[in-house]
């Protein structure tokens, strides 16, 4: 996680439910849980990754916190399924690779090479019965807006706090579309001043429930 965006979700937690779920999805080997796991000791980090190579590595960095659960896979609209090259499980040691609906990743939609199945969760379904949402930070390489329909009946009950990326120049429709999505669903966003990706007008969004807006929004500028 970014500097200036960690900073903000430090100064957040006051305004946060005091317990329930803490969601790192698309979170690589999971240097951001770890953090998130000892910023939130009171709570259970749901951490979610699709790459194979990146999840393994993500359990064995999480296996002595208890507050962590993990999950491989991605997270989307809807419950399905979505592939990507096994090269991505043999890369240079200690570089990690990502995948994802980005046109950066185009390469690997139109590789013809054996493939691994990573399970698309939505989030509606894996914050279920008793369990809520306190916060999230959802990093899943241009399936925001899909995310957002996933997660509506939870956005709509449990008003977490809740961080995605986004390319106001170089996808501004998209954009456009993720912020009008999460708009609808009374929901006001900050966009945090610092890059946090490629191309660099990439922008991680900090979004409040508006009605908490006046209360918490000030922590992030």
């Amino acid at each position: 996680m970014e500097p200036l965006l960690w900073r903000c979700v430090v100064a957040l937690v006051p305004f946060l439910r005091p317990d329930g779920i803490v969601m790192d999805a698309g979170s690589n080997d999971g240097s951001t849980t770890v953090l998130l796991s000892e910023l939130f000791p009171n709570h259970t980090v749901l951490s979610i990754e699709p790459v194979r190579r990146n999840y393994e590595r993500l359990k064995q960095k999480v296996s002595a916190r208890e507050n962590v659960v993990t999950k491989h896979g991605g997270i989307g609209s809807r419950s399905s399924w979505a592939t990507y090259p096994t090269t991505l499980d043999g890369g240079v040691a200690g570089v990690l690779t990502q995948t994802g609906t980005l046109p950066a990743y185009e390469w690997q939609r139109s590789m013809k090479h054996a493939r691994r199945r990573y399970p698309i969760f939505t989030v509606d379904s894996l914050v279920h019965g008793g369990m809520r949402l306190a916060f999230a930070h959802w990093d899943v390489e241009g399936s925001e807006l899909a995310v957002i329909h996933g997660a509506r009946n939870v956005l709509l009950r449990d008003r977490p706090v809740f961080t995605v990326e986004t390319f106001p120049r170089t996808r501004s429709r998209e954009h456009a579309q993720l912020m009008s999505a999460i708009a609808r669903l009374e929901y006001t966003c900050r966009l945090i001043p610092e890059p946090c990706g490629v191309p660099d007008d990439c922008r991680n969004s900090v979004c409040f429930p508006r009605e908490n807006t006046v209360n918490v929004s000030v922590q992030c500028g």
